[in-house]
């Protein structure tokens, strides 16, 4: 989920999908759709922009299915990896129980 439609590559305009729910409470709708790749390569699809979130937001689950990598977290870091080379992918950071994704670039 990206709030920045200029991120989003292949886009298309959202039509009956729900409204999310923001963490303060209030709902937004979901404008479009696309592809994101990010600058270690890794691609991400079927994107949802709301332009009201503040971030941009990853599923783990789908990152792993859309790049065939995997994820292994450790207390402060984690690293993706591809599923059949292991090379690495991306590096993540962890601050205040999220982990960022430091070679996103997005």
């Amino acid at each position: 989920m990206t709030p920045h439609l200029n991120s989003l590559q292949r886009i298309r305009r959202a039509q009956g999908h729900p409204k999310i729910k923001l963490p303060n409470g209030h709902s937004a709708d979901i404008t479009h759709t696309g592809h994101v790749i990010t600058k270690s390569r890794l691609q991400l699809t079927n994107v949802l922009c709301v332009p009201m979130f503040k971030f941009n937001l990853l599923s783990v689950s789908k990152l792993i299915k859309d790049n065939r990598c995997m994820a292994i977290f450790f207390e402060k870091f984690c690293i993706i990896q591809d599923l059949h080379t292991r090379t690495l992918k991306g590096i993540g950071k962890e601050k205040e129980s999220l982990y960022y994704l430091l070679t996103q670039g997005w």
